[in-house]
């Protein structure tokens, strides 16, 4: 088949589109947890650990043969194995409370990077379709998506929860494409994950760009890496910007 033209491009939402949840707030949930199972080893270790733990389940979950899992299923995951690596059972009703603790958390305080509206709404202009693809539950989502009118700026949302399939497997992706009537290979598809967002869309054969905020050199050479959203124009659009001058000079 031959290339096709890019037309769309794809984001991922948090830690892309939004900037990462403030480490207070994880923090002040992981102490309310401590306190209950009387953790006594402090918490800037446990803030630590969470992350530690968090991306190793991530790596396990994409590794495995599951496809889908609830967001709150992988945090609650996180959380009773970090504590149970230092020696302490967690009761299933101090994991929902965590879990809950962490979705108002996000829904409070999650923000935009300060270069996202602009660059939906300049992407928009240019006349790309646009998309947030998220491994995230709908109880997270919807209340983030209408706080933010995201529908304003993009053509389709849809999370794992709906899709019931999370990055990197193929049926988010091929879903996604369905929802606003594209074919893969005019995709690009922006995120910051080099697991679930970069070789998760590169598998059905989108185009990938890692977002990449901490400079960090790219899990795979051939894949473009931006440290700002605004990068992206100077990527992807540098001949709809041609094709936009020559009709505005007409």
């Amino acid at each position: 088949m031959p290339s096709l033209e890019i037309s769309t491009v794809m984001f991922d939402l948090g830690d892309t589109l939004f900037e990462p949840l403030n480490s207070k707030f994880i923090k002040k949930n992981l102490e309310d947890v401590a306190h209950t199972v009387n953790f006594n080893n402090g918490t800037l270790e446990l803030l630590s650990e969470f992350r530690i733990t968090r991306n190793r389940i991530e790596h396990e979950l994409s590794a495995s043969n599951l496809t889908f899992y609830l967001h709150r299923e992988f945090i609650g995951k996180v959380l009773v194995s970090m504590f149970e690596s230092f020696g302490y059972s967690i009761e299933v009703k101090v994991v929902e409370q965590f879990c809950d603790a962490q979705r108002d958390a996000v829904i409070a305080n999650l923000r935009p990077r300060k270069d996202c509206v602009t660059t939906l709404e300049r992407f928009r202009a240019l006349g790309y379709k646009l998309a947030i693809v998220s491994n995230i539950d709908d109880e997270w989502l919807e209340p983030i998506k209408e706080h933010w009118n995201l529908d304003r700026f993009v053509d389709g949302v849809l999370s794992s929860e709906e899709a019931r399939s999370c990055k990197p497997d193929s049926s988010i992706f091929f879903q996604a494409c369905r929802m606003i009537d594209v074919h893969p290979q005019q995709v690009i598809f922006v995120g910051d994950s080099a697991v679930n967002d970069v070789a998760g869309s590169r598998n059905v054969g989108m185009n990938p760009i890692w977002f990449d905020a901490g400079g960090t050199k790219p899990g795979h050479e051939s894949t473009p890496s931006i440290t700002e959203l605004s990068e992206l124009e100077d990527i992807i659009a540098p001949e709809a910007i041609r094709r936009e001058m020559r009709f505005s000079d007409n």
